[in-house]
C-alpha cells in the first residue's frame, strides 16, 4: 500500500493480516511473563539449494529478549537438540508454569510437494512440477515445511499440518495450560500459500486454523542479515510492553525501507478482543505519574528542610513517608523499577561498565602500584554497586533509606564521580524504558534523592 510518496508502513500505520473463517475466535489472557521456546535447527539441503547458515540470527535473538529477560518480562529456553520429537517431548513435559506461551522457529522452511514414493519421500520446490525430480513418482498436493533435523543431523522435512497438530494437541488436556498464543517462524516462505484445495497450507495460515492466535512468518525469501535484524528489533520492541502489530513495524524498519526485505515478515493476527496482539498484562497503576512526581519532589524539599533538629526531623521524615507510600504502593511504575534490579548479575556489570566510564587517570595517580590502583577500581566498583543496592531497596521498600550503612566506604573517592556515574545510570534507566516514561520519572527521582543523600555526607 503505498500513497504517492511512500509505502503506509513507513508512516505511522500497522498491518495484520485476518483470516476469515467459521471457526471460533481463540480468547487467551495476556501474561506477566511470556515464557518464549526458541528451536534453532542448522539442517540445510544443498538439493534443494538451502545452503548453511551461522548462528547469527540466534545471537540476534538472544541480544534483542535480553532487556526484556532483565526486566522479568520473558523467559527464553532453548530446545537442545532441533528435532521435531525433542519438541513433542518438550512440550508435553512442561506444562503450567513452565508452559511456552511463544515458539521461535529459526531454521530453513520451503513451500513444495512431497514424493509419494516410500523410497524418495523428497520435497520438489515450487508448485508446477507434476513428477518427483528425483524419482519420476507422484507428488502430494503443496504445503509449507519447516525443516528440522534428524537423529544424523540431516533436513527433516515437517509439514504444516504436522507442525499444527502438534501445537493444537499440546495445549488442550490441562485446566492451567494456556496454549501456545505466538508463533514466530523466521524461516523463509513460511507465510506462503500459493495453491491447493485448503487456504490453509502454508505454515502461518494453518497454525492459525489450528487455534493460534498470532504467527509471524516470512512470506518470500528472506537474507540472514535482514531476518537477524528483524528478530533483535521485535523482541527489542516486545521487551517495552508493545502490541505485536508494533513490534513487526518496529522491526521492519530496522531491517530497511531502502531494502527489498522489509515487507517479507507478515504478522497473521485472529484473536478475539485483542487487535494488534496485546500480550502483556496492563498495569494497575491507578496514579498519574505527576502525582507521583509531585509526593517524591515534596519528600526531598522534607529532607532538606528537615535539619531543624534531629527530633522533627525524624517526625516529619516519617509523616512524608507514610503520605509517600499511600500514593505510590498501589502503582506500578517503581514495582517495574524494582524488577530491572532485581538480578545481582545485572546490577555487578552495571557498576562495572559505570566505573570504567568514570573512575578517570588522575583519581588513581595516588596508589603506586598497578595492584593498588587495580584495588581502588574494583572498591570503586563495589561502591557503586552498593548505590545501586540502595536504590533497589529504595523501590522495595516505596522509601529512601538512609545510607550509612556504607558511607565509610564511599568517602574513599571524591563526591563528583558517584555524581557522574548516578547520571550515567539515569541515562542508562532513559535507554532501557525509552517508551515508558512514567518509569524513566520515577527512577530519576530516586536517583536523585541518592545524589542529594552523598552530597550532604561531605
Amino acid at each position: 500500500m503505498h500513497n504517492g510518496q511512500k509505502f503506509l508502513a513507513q508512516e505511522r500505520v500497522t498491518f495484520s493480516r485476518y483470516i476469515a473463517h467459521r471457526t471460533t475466535q481463540p480468547n487467551l489472557l495476556p501474561v506477566d511473563k511470556i515464557n518464549v521456546l526458541l528451536i534453532s535447527s542448522v539442517a540445510f539441503d544443498l538439493e534443494n539449494k538451502l545452503k548453511p547458515f551461522s548462528s547469527n540470527e540466534q545471537e540476534a535473538i538472544r541480544k534483542g529478549i535480553d532487556k526484556a529477560k532483565r526486566k522479568k518480562l520473558v523467559s527464553l529456553t532453548k530446545l537442545k537438540v532441533a528435532k521435531f520429537n525433542e519438541l513433542r517431548v518438550y512440550l508435553t513435559e512442561n506444562r503450567d508454569n513452565k508452559a511456552p506461551h511463544a515458539i521461535h522457529f529459526d531454521g530453513h522452511g520451503i513451500y513444495g510437494k512431497r514424493c509419494t514414493s516410500d523410497k524418495c519421500k523428497k520435497i520438489n520446490p515450487g508448485i508446477k512440477r507434476e513428477k518427483c525430480k528425483w524419482c519420476g513418482s507422484s507428488l502430494t498436493s503443496p504445503e509449507g515445511y519447516l525443516v528440522f533435523e534428524d537423529d544424523e543431523g540431516q533436513a527433516d522435512y515437517v509439514s504444516a499440518s504436522k507442525f499444527g497438530d502438534l501445537i493444537q494437541q499440546t495445549s488442550f488436556g490441562n485446566e492451567k495450560q494456556r496454549g501456545v498464543f505466538l508463533v514466530v517462524l523466521s524461516a523463509c516462505k513460511s507465510g506462503m500459500a500459493l495453491a491447493g484445495d485448503s487456504n490453509f497450507n502454508g505454515i502461518a495460515q494453518n497454525l492459525i486454523s489450528r487455534q493460534v492466535p498470532a504467527v509471524v512468518a516470512m512470506q518470500y525469501l528472506i537474507s540472514v542479515p535482514a531476518a537477524t535484524a528483524f528478530a533483535e528489533q521485535f523482541y527489542r520492541s516486545l521487551g517495552q510492553r508493545n502490541l505485536l502489530a508494533t513490534a513487526v513495524s518496529h522491526a521492519r524498519e530496522a531491517m530497511g525501507f531502502d531494502s527489498n526485505q522489509w515487507y517479507r515478515p507478515v504478522l497473521y493476527l485472529r484473536w478475539k478482543d485483542n487487535e494488534g496482539g496485546k500480550l502483556f498484562t496492563e498495569s494497575s497503576a491507578s496514579v498519574s505519574p505527576h502525582q507521583i512526581e509531585q509526593q517524591v519532589i515534596q519528600y526531598l524539599a522534607n529532607q532538606r528542610d528537615s535539619v531543624i533538629s534531629t527530633e522533627v526531623s525524624v517526625e516529619l521524615s516519617n509523616a512524608v513517608d507514610e503520605v509517600v507510600e499511600s500514593v505510590i504502593k498501589p502503582t506500578q511504575f517503581l514495582n517495574r523499577a524494582e524488577i530491572w534490579l532485581e538480578d545481582e548479575n545485572f546490577r555487578w556489570e552495571l557498576a562495572s561498565k559505570l566505573a570504567k566510564k568514570t573512575l578517570k587517570v588522575e583519581n588513581l595517580r595516588i596508589y603506586k602500584s598497578s595492584e593498588a590502583k587495580k584495588q581502588a577500581k574494583y572498591r570503586y566498583q563495589v561502591n557503586l554497586y552498593n548505590c545501586l543496592n540502595w536504590l533497589l531497596e529504595a523501590f522495595k521498600t516505596w522509601q529512601a533509606k538512609e545510607i550509612d550503612n556504607f558511607y565509610s566506604y564511599l568517602i574513599e573517592f571524591p563526591c563528583k564521580l558517584y555524581i557522574d556515574a548516578l547520571n550515567l545510570f539515569k541515562n542508562t534507566a532513559s535507554e532501557d524504558f525509552v517508551d515508558d516514561r512514567s518509569v524513566i520519572s520515577v527512577i530519576h527521582l530516586y536517583v536523585d534523592i541518592l545524589i542529594d543523600k552523598i552530597t550532604k555526607m561531605r
